[in-house]
């Protein structure tokens, strides 16, 4: 797929996608969408991509839905049917990241508004800088919220706090997210990629197939009772313990070296 919007580069095992509107502050439009969508389709059938990073270009992560095109859609004849249909895409984004082999990764370099904020919010980890805010914004605009922003916000930060930034739409900054836990640290803003592809890398380094099925676990937890999970974990160390690739680990700390793990070409 010709990415216009976003532009995409690897480095390694680590896939970054960068949102290229900054005239508009990264807002999403159709074809922003269409495009993400095969980002996340194209990264998850690369075998060879672990990590995929989202980040924005220029002064924004990304201000939400490009309201020239809120305003070209009401005009529409059958709005309804196209608001549903649309509504249906963005869910079907969401359901493609959180069942997504490749560990998600939202560097934040400035404002998430919106949607902006949701992407973020359905990445499994978040490096913000010290200029970045959040905002969910709906409430303001007589919108509503979408993206599971109702079910993954307040296992994140809580119940009264996922309250306050759905129901205020208050712009809420890095440093206040930091302290909330809604972002796993707050860097200096020309530090920003540096820290996420120092972390990016450290885990396309590690065993696949671990990671991987820890990864599941993390994200599914919740529909499970200790027991669950209990038995969930020993099933993978079973299976991991099934590949070459503990044979591989333990002979790479006896030589000092970095492991060179294959994950299911191992087996």
């Amino acid at each position: 797929m010709t990415y216009e919007d976003i532009n995409l580069k690897t480095e390694g095992a680590v896939a970054i996608a960068e949102i290229n509107r900054p005239k508009c502050l990264n807002a999403f439009r159709k074809q922003t969408f269409l495009e993400l969508a095969g980002v996340l389709e194209q990264t998850a059938s690369a075998n060879s991509i672990r990590v995929l990073i989202i980040t924005g270009t220029g002064r924004a992560f990304s201000s939400g839905k490009d309201l020239n095109e809120v305003d070209a859609d009401h005009a529409a004849p059958d709005v309804g049917a196209s608001n549903r249909a649309e509504l249906e895409q963005l869910q079907e984004i969401t359901r493609r990241m959180l069942a997504h082999p490749c560990v998600l990764f939202a560097a934040v370099n400035g404002p998430a508004v919106g949607f902006g904020a949701e992407l973020s919010l359905n990445c499994d980890i978040r490096l913000a800088s010290q200029s970045a805010s959040f905002a969910f914004i709906e409430a303001r605009r007589g919108l509503f919220p979408t993206n599971a922003a109702h079910f993954l916000l307040p296992r994140l930060i809580g119940q009264g706090r996922a309250a306050e930034m759905l129901l205020s739409g208050r712009t809420v900054s890095a440093a206040e997210t930091g302290e909330w836990g809604f972002v796993n640290r707050v860097v200096a803003d020309e530090r920003l990629m540096d820290a996420t592809l120092e972390i990016a890398h450290a885990i396309a380094r590690n065993a696949p197939i671990t990671v991987r099925e820890s990864l599941r676990l993390l994200r599914e937890s919740h529909q499970f009772t200790l027991e669950d999970v209990l038995i969930r974990e020993m099933d993978a160390t079973m299976r991991c313990l099934s590949l070459g690739d503990v044979a591989e680990g333990a002979q790479a700390f006896f030589e000092k070296r970095e492991p060179r793990f294959k994950g299911e070409e191992a087996s």
